[in-house]
């Protein structure tokens, strides 16, 4: 089962990034929904990744908080690395439903995280009802903002902002409410920060930004910063030593980043394709390239394989890292592309490769984007290619420069 396409009773709205007048009456609206609201369901998008695995467990949380009744539907399998996110939801008694066919109970309304447009929803088919329903209120926090990206949620319960992460955005959420005892006390919320609380937001917003280098502007930076360092000293309280879990940033990121032998071999077979042209190196799988790595790992990993590739090939150089390959999920009619600069690389914001090419299917953040391609859309990748060092190639140039 695949994700299914949204038909809302209104067209979805392209994402902006809000004020922070209309942030705080969002977060308001979103409030007031929890408070009188019993059940609720919450989606994540197709082939999900760290940070939407930890954003739907966040949330779940701060739902139960609340004395609410949450369910996930996801799509799995989930990486070994993150399983214990799924170990917390059913220890706080969260259902996680993976690769569903339908939703044992109706929820009261819906919220639908770290998803870029009503396409790439990963639902059920219990949902499809669910999400054209006007009366069933549709609740979002989301991160992506460029290219094809538009509101899953309803007008004005959709908290939409610029952030490293949608983890980043639930921490804004609980910053928000830390400040309010009177919401607090109105929904029932004792212990805000819980370690799994917390542990589940850090652990989403360093699968998405890692330690943040990337990230470009100095708002982007310090408010990540604020956040990780914040919650970082209450996981290392949280965290008795004897217990031997996970306890900093640090440890998280060590956790994300490790590989099994299976995927070791994986890995260390792909970035044998990879070419280095100057500042620039390329990952380029062809289908039988892909589909020989595919076998070896499931749809999931290998896509983290790809992600930890295009980063690891861009730091070694100290330039940036692109990888392609054809989707196998998809038939092999999609062509995936993914470019990331090095940490060092500095005053590069990809996301203008995005309308410089005019591509309508991609997204990310400064650092580190991706797009891709249907078969008709690209009638010689090799022609691309070129195209796409050469402009990436000048734009290092010209900041050398400057």
């Amino acid at each position: 089962m695949g994700a299914l396409a949204c038909d809302y009773t209104y067209s979805p709205s392209p994402k902006r990034d809000l004020s922070i007048a209309a942030k705080n009456a969002v977060v308001r609206n979103i409030l007031q929904e929890i408070a009188i609201h019993g059940s609720f369901l919450l989606l994540g998008h197709e082939h999900p990744d760290e940070d939407c695995i930890a954003s739907l467990v966040a949330f779940a949380l701060l739902l139960t908080r609340c004395n609410k009744r949450v369910e996930i539907c996801c799509q799995g399998p989930i990486r070994v690395q993150i399983s214990f996110l799924i170990d917390i939801c059913l220890y706080n008694g969260i259902a996680v439903h993976l690769d569903t066919q339908t939703v044992p109970r109706m929820p009261d309304a819906l919220v639908i995280l770290d998803t870029p447009n009503p396409g790439m929803i990963y639902a059920p088919p219990s949902c499809r009802l669910l999400l054209s329903d006007s009366t069933i209120r549709k609740i979002e926090l989301d991160h992506h903002l460029f290219a094809n990206a538009a509101c899953c949620g309803d007008p004005g319960y959709s908290l939409i902002a610029r952030a490293s992460s949608t983890c980043e955005i639930i921490a804004y959420l609980c910053y928000k409410l830390a400040r309010n005892h009177a919401q607090r006390t109105a929904l029932g919320i004792r212990n805000l920060y819980s370690r799994n609380v917390v542990l589940s937001i850090l652990t989403g917003m360093i699968g998405d930004a890692k330690t943040g280098a990337y990230l470009i502007s100095r708002k982007d930076r310090a408010l990540y910063t604020y956040f990780t360092q914040r919650l970082n000293t209450m996981l290392r309280e949280k965290t008795k030593p004897i217990t031997g879990n996970i306890a900093s940033t640090k440890q998280i990121l060590h956790t994300l980043e490790s590989l099994s032998a299976e995927e070791h071999a994986v890995y260390q077979t792909m970035v044998k394709n990879v070419q280095h042209r100057g500042s620039i190196s390329l990952l380029l799988l062809n289908q039988t390239q892909t589909q020989a790595l595919h076998e070896c790992c499931n749809a999931e990993h290998f896509v983290s394989l790809i992600k930890m590739a295009t980063s690891n090939i861009a730091e070694s150089i100290s330039g940036i890292g692109i990888s392609a390959y054809p989707d196998p999920t998809q038939q092999f009619y999609v062509t995936q592309w993914r470019v990331r600069t090095a940490a060092r690389v500095k005053q590069l914001d990809l996301r203008l490769l995005l309308s410089h090419f005019a591509i309508q299917n991609g997204g990310g953040h400064a650092g580190a984007i991706g797009f891709r391609f249907f078969a008709h859309e690209l009638i010689n990748q090799d022609l691309f290619t070129e195209a796409l060092v050469a402009y990436l190639d000048d734009r290092l140039h010209h900041m050398q420069s400057a």
